[in-house]
């Protein structure tokens, strides 16, 4: 079989599934269908939000490296974009970030030598370049190009986040914003590797510059998820709302379950009845541990 009927394929497959999840958003494979229909399509940041949103639906669901995939792609497609309204340096940023996420591609080298040539003066045009081929932590030598060094301390961040190596991972996060404090994604990165050593109080703050400037039901849902963590419920309630006030989402309507199942300044009566309100939408929107806790609840009320 030709590539282009694989390609076809894929693309027949992608849209039948969406069409079926559009009359179907309950099932939680959507998210999943959804961002292989918007990957192909092109559209990288809607089909990473699609496979997050899917990873909160399914923790254990091996898709990072789609999300990854997304990333890398976007570097490339914002590239060119840039480079066509003749944004050079911002382009080369791309390329060069899309270069390290994808050492192996092949023909960025002359989209990132088009950019050079059109960034440097006339009289320089001509003049030899130096090109190092060794990276910035193995010759003490080298000198990065500014352009490449937050996005190649965010990228050794993430190779340590792969190895669960948060210590380190936080500290090139960190390296990436002193350099660019602007790097929403990094803060974001940032923030996973602190939630993940159980520092929810650094996770919020990093969450909050993420929201801030970029707001996502996925970010208010994580922030929500670190107030929970530290018993602070009515804050974690009001970050899930505010969640699900752009996108009503099985996650944040799971967190919210929780919290009020915890809260102690409401009646039993009352945290079961908003606990189970909750996790009915949960579990209507296709989270797996909604309808799990569901059921257990339903098994000790027969019991009563």
């Amino acid at each position: 079989m030709s590539k282009l009927l694989i390609l076809f394929a894929l693309l027949f497959s992608a849209n039948m599934a969406y069409s079926q999840c559009e009359n179907n958003l309950n099932n939680c494979d959507c998210y999943l269908n959804k961002g292989d229909n918007l990957f192909l399509q092109k559209k990288y940041d809607d089909a990473k939000k699609q496979y997050l949103a899917y990873k909160g639906c399914r923790p254990n669901a091996n898709i990072d490296e789609k999300i990854n995939m997304c990333d890398c792609e976007n570097y490339l497609n914002k590239g060119d974009s840039l480079f066509s309204q003749k944004k050079y340096e911002e382009a080369q940023k791309k390329y060069l970030s899309y270069k390290i996420c994808k050492p192996s591609a092949t023909g960025i080298d002359k989209k990132i030598a088009a950019c050079k040539k059109q960034l440097e003066p006339i009289s320089e045009q001509k003049k030899p370049e130096l090109v190092s081929s060794v990276s910035p932590s193995e010759s003490s030598e080298s000198v990065p190009l500014p352009s490449l060094s937050a996005a190649w301390w965010y990228n050794e961040g993430l190779k340590y986040k792969v190895g669960r190596n948060y210590s380190e991972a936080i500290q090139c996060y960190r390296k990436a914003l002193d350099i660019d404090s602007s790097l929403l994604e990094v803060w974001n990165d940032l923030a996973h590797a602190y939630a993940y050593q159980g520092n929810y109080a650094e996770a919020i703050n990093c969450y909050a510059k993420v929201a801030a400037d970029n707001p996502s039901e996925i970010v208010w849902s994580n922030m929500g998820i670190c107030y929970q963590h530290l018993k602070e419920y009515d804050q974690a309630i009001d970050c899930f709302q505010k969640s699900n006030d752009i996108v009503s989402n099985g996650s944040a309507w799971y967190g919210m379950g929780i919290c009020y199942s915890n809260k102690e300044d409401l009646s039993t009566s009352k945290k079961l009845s908003k606990s189970k309100e909750c996790l009915i939408k949960a579990a209507e929107l296709g989270h797996e541990e909604a309808q799990k806790r569901l059921d257990k609840m339903k098994i000790k009320w027969q019991e009563k």
